[in-house]
């Protein structure tokens, strides 16, 4: 059975990884577009696609049109490009499936819940694949997702958006915290890697039982001899004391409650 052909709208991180994961999955890929030509033909190459750098130059030839642009992109581009009648979907988190609704009649959305950057290799194997749209729409986007995932779910437009707040939570502001710390034992002159056996416990039991029950901690015994001695190590650093300020505070009321 022949494989549905892809378009792909965009030629940064997502872009590059799903262009390169669908053409690897058997699919064909029909052009790549991008703002610059530079980095349109640069993906082409790589999937073996025609670049754009042009909306008005995407032709209507493929089955499926895949927006793999930053959120904030999305409205604008949906303003200029019109796809009837084709499936068209995006890849946010964040965004309404509605965001679509002037390309064409057909759109949905195909969100890889992942984090990616260019050059590091992503394992879609049992990767997140969530998908929102209508029968008709999902019925093309599954093929897609099934031939890369194990793990394909069908959510609502506010299930994504939970998720994707709970992903921000769970991914960026935990690899700031990550960042913090380094920063902190860089200007002790201590080796970060004293730390790699409670990073890694932590996210092993995370994974494993409900953090609710896990969380230890001076917040969480009101340990405040400690939490002043923390505090006072932070004096010439305003923001980051008021990180940690606040994060304590979230942490006693949270448990004050339960």
């Amino acid at each position: 059975m022949k494989q549905p052909s892809v378009t792909i709208i965009g030629s940064g991180n997502v872009a590059f990884h799903l262009g390169i994961a669908l053409k690897e999955s058997g699919f064909p890929i029909v052009q790549v577009y991008g703002r610059r030509m530079e980095r349109a033909r640069w993906l082409a190459d790589k999937v073996s696609a025609t670049p754009a750098d042009s909306l008005s130059d995407i032709h209507n030839g493929a089955d499926v049109y895949f927006l793999a642009v930053s959120d904030d992109a999305i409205e604008s581009l949906s303003q200029k490009l019109k796809l009837p009648g084709k499936v068209v979907a995006h890849t946010s988190g964040s965004q309404p499936t509605p965001s679509l609704q002037t390309v064409s009649a057909r759109t949905g959305v195909f969100y890889p819940l992942q984090s990616f950057k260019i050059g590091r290799k992503v394992d879609w194997t049992h990767l997140p694949i969530l998908l929102t749209g209508e029968d008709e729409v999902l019925a093309k986007l599954f093929p897609l997702a099934r031939a890369l995932s194990k793990h394909v779910a069908v959510i609502t437009d506010a299930q994504r958006s939970a998720l994707h707040l709970a992903a921000v939570f769970i991914n960026n502001f935990t690899n700031h915290c990550f960042t913090i710390a380094r920063e902190i034992t860089d200007d002790a002159q201590v080796d970060f890697s004293h730390l790699t056996p409670l990073a890694t416990h932590t996210v092993k039991q995370a994974l494993e039982h409900d953090t609710r029950d896990l969380q230890t901690g001076p917040a969480r015994r009101n340990d405040l001899q400690t939490i002043r001695h923390h505090l006072s190590l932070l004096a010439d650093d305003p923001a980051l004391k008021a990180v940690y300020e606040s994060m304590t505070q979230h942490i006693q009321t949270y448990y004050d409650k339960a």
